[in-house]
C-alpha cells in the first residue's frame, strides 16, 4: 500500500516503536541525510511519542561512534538505540560465559565492541607470512586449540592466512562457534565503485569447512532479539524501516513486525510485484521524508 495523505493517520496510530534501517534510508552514498529526513525523525520522537531504534547490518563503528555520526548529522540518537551485529554477538558470548579466544573477521572498532564485552580476540598474526606451506601450516595451527569462536563480518584487512585458519578450526572442531555478521556480497559506493562484501568471504568459511555459520545480522531475527532483550518490543505495534526486500523487509516478517519500504535506496517498487509474498510490505514511501509531505497534505 503506497503511504499518502488518505492513510497516514492510519499509519501512525498502527505502531508505538520504529527499527529503522540506516544506508539508503536516512542517508546516501555521501552519507547526507535525504531531503526532511532529521525533521520526519523529530516529528515521530516528539509530536507522536514513537521510540525509534536504528537496526543496521554496517559494524564498522563502535556503538558510541556511531551514535556520534548520528548526532552530528542532526539526527537526535543515544547510543543504546544503535544497534549492529557485532553487539548482539558480543552480548549473546558474555551471557554464555564465553572464555576461549575468538577469531573475528572485522574492523579495529568492530574488535573493540567485543573486547568492551568481555570476549578475548585473537590478535592478527603479521602480514605478510613466509611463502612456504609449511610456514602457512605452522602459523595456521598456532593457538587453533584456544579458539572456541570464528565470526565473520566486513574485514578491510582480511587475508589468506586468517581465511584459511579460520576454515580449518571450524572444520576441525564442530564445538567453534561459528557467528555472521552482515552478510552481503556487494557493497555498492559512490561513483559507480563496488565493494567485495563479506559475504563473500563467509561464502568461502562456509565451503572450506562444510559449516553454515549463525547469521547474527539481517535478514536473521537476532539483532531484534537483542533489542527485545532490553527493551521489550511487541511485535504488534512495532515499525520497521528498510530499503531493501530481502533483508529489511524478510527481517519485519520473520519478527512479525508491521513493515514500510522506502524506495530511496535498494529496492525498486517493481520489485515488490515479483518478490514472495512475505517480502512485500504494508507500507511503501518514495522516501522517509514523505512522511511530512503526508501529513501536511492531510492537515490541509
Amino acid at each position: 500500500m503506497t503511504l499518502s495523505s488518505d492513510n497516514i493517520q492510519e499509519f501512525l496510530k498502527s505502531f508505538d516503536t520504529i527499527l529503522c534501517d540506516c544506508d539508503g534510508v536516512l542517508w546516501g552514498l555521501g552519507n547526507t541525510p535525504y531531503e526532511n529526513v532529521v525533521d520526519c525523525l523529530e516529528v515521530l520522537r516528539n509530536d507522536f511519542n514513537k521510540t525509534i531504534f536504528y537496526v543496521t547490518n554496517n559494524s564498522i563503528l563502535t556503538r558510541n561512534n556511531l551514535a556520534h555520526k548520528f548526532n552530528k548529522l542532526g539526527i537526535n540518537c543515544e547510543p543504546e538505540n544503535v544497534v549492529f551485529p557485532a553487539l548482539a554477538i558480543a552480548d549473546h558470548l558474555k551471557t554464555i560465559g564465553f572464555k576461549k579466544k575468538a577469531l573475528v573477521f572485522g574492523t579495529d572498532e568492530y574488535r573493540d565492541t567485543l573486547r568492551e564485552a568481555g570476549v578475548d580476540v585473537l590478535e592478527r598474526e603479521p602480514y605478510p607470512q613466509e611463502e612456504r606451506f609449511q610456514a602457512v601450516i605452522d602459523v595456521i595451527q598456532k593457538d587453533a586449540d584456544q579458539i572456541g569462536a570464528v565470526i565473520s563480518d566486513c574485514d578491510i584487512n582480511i587475508n589468506y592466512i586468517e581465511i584459511t585458519k579460520a576454515s580449518n578450526v571450524l572444520a576441525k572442531n564442530p564445538d567453534c562457534m561459528f557467528f555472521v555478521g552482515a552478510t552481503e556480497k556487494k557493497l555498492p559506493l559512490s561513483r559507480g565503485i563496488t565493494l567485495t562484501g563479506p559475504g563473500q568471504f563467509t561464502q568461502i568459511l562456509e565451503d572450506m569447512s562444510g559449516r553454515k555459520g549463525t547469521v547474527m545480522g539481517k535478514p536473521s531475527t537476532k539483532m531484534v532479539e537483542f533489542i527485545d532483550k532490553y527493551h521489550h518490543l511487541d511485535p504488534d505495534r512495532t515499525l520497521f524501516i528498510g530499503d531493501t526486500l530481502h533483508q529489511d523487509m524478510g527481517t519485519a516478517a520473520a519478527a512479525g513486525f508491521r513493515s514500510l519500504l522506502v524506495l530511496s535506496g535498494v529496492s525498486g517498487l517493481k520489485e515488490t510485484e515479483t518478490c514472495s509474498e512475505d517480502l512485500v510490505p504494508h507500507y511503501v514511501v518514495p522516501s522517509l521524508g514523505d512522511i511530512l509531505k503526508c501529513l501536511k497534505t492531510n492537515k490541509a
